[in-house]
């Protein structure tokens, strides 16, 4: 009887920097690789009953991966979360491991392309991550494989952080923290991948060992944007289909605990943003924001830990 892969068993390992980071991940795990297949046709002169092609496969496509992690109150040093969230920024690459109960997975280079901030009212913030790598492959059998690098502390005492209160500030003084239904938020790294293959080199392939894979990457262009939502009221309606190409916008989630913030601060130097209203069963108006300051992200955006 055969034994199944089964996803909800598997464990998420990060490797950077000679540290092992568990990482703990939500459902959406997702992981894949496929080659390029290019097609040539046999059909000749003199046999013209040939209709199928011919397949030749030499070089492998960027491989995708997603996930999602959680933010915690954690001054861990080695915080797993801020580990992704670093990556996230600076788009330095990093090794992923996925071990399922049979097998051990391995994404080399990754590379995170997009993180999406999940901030709902009363749940546990969260970011959901997806990304590419040069070359995904199975390295060995959970029973006997080791994933490398140094393991990570785990502070056993970490807490999820609620989006229990929210503080938005625009043009440094016009306070958006009230009647707000949702608030999104996103970092886009526009990445891409150098080809390195080579005439000599498709000749040499021979199967998925020897392929060509995507060696290194290029991050041209970086993005984040997002929406506030609120409810539409008499007292709130100054801005209604007003746009401001620069103004300094300031956004706040996460819980106060013992007297310290704990969460993510969104701190914009200068923004665009355009509102207008949308019709629901209730009146709402949207912010749609965008980031218009070269700062670092690194200092744009804050998880406090």
């Amino acid at each position: 009887m055969a034994n199944y892969n089964i996803k909800q068993e598997a464990k998420v390992y990060l490797v950077h920097g000679g540290y092992r980071y568990t990482l703990e991940v939500g459902p959406e795990l997702t992981f894949s690789q496929t080659f390029t297949d290019k097609t040539n046709s046999v059909r000749t002169l003199h046999d013209q009953n040939n209709f199928f092609s011919r397949s030749t496969i030499k070089k492998a496509n960027p491989a995708n991966f997603g996930f999602q992690v959680f933010f915690h109150k954690d001054n861990n040093a080695q915080n797993s979360t801020k580990v992704v969230h670093d990556r996230l920024l600076d788009c330095a690459a990093f090794d992923l491991y996925i071990s399922t109960e049979q097998d051990v997975f391995k994404l080399e280079n990754c590379v995170i392309a997009n993180g999406t901030y999940e901030i709902e009212r009363s749940k546990p913030l969260s970011m959901k991550v997806s990304g590419t790598a040069a070359k995904l492959s199975k390295v060995g059998v959970a029973s006997s494989y080791t994933v490398p690098g140094t393991g990570a502390a785990v502070n056993s005492a970490r807490q999820h952080l609620l989006n229990g209160q929210v503080t938005i500030t625009l043009s440094g003084s016009t306070d958006l923290s009230t009647e707000v239904v949702g608030i999104k938020a996103e970092v886009q790294n526009t990445v891409k991948w150098i080809q390195n293959a080579t005439v000599d080199a498709g000749i040499a392939v021979t199967s998925a060992a020897n392929a060509i894979y995507p060696q290194n990457f290029l991050v041209n262009k970086k993005s984040f944007a997002g929406n506030i939502t609120r409810y539409l009221c008499d007292t709130n309606n100054a801005q209604l289909y007003t746009f401001n190409e620069s103004t300094p916008l300031r956004i706040k989630v996460g819980q106060t605990i013992g007297g310290s913030f704990y969460g993510l601060d969104f701190n914009m130097p200068t923004c665009s943003f355009t509102n207008r209203s949308a019709v629901d069963e209730v009146f709402m108006q949207n912010y749609e924001w965008r980031n218009t300051s070269n700062q670092a992200l690194t200092t744009t955006i804050t998880y406090n830990k």
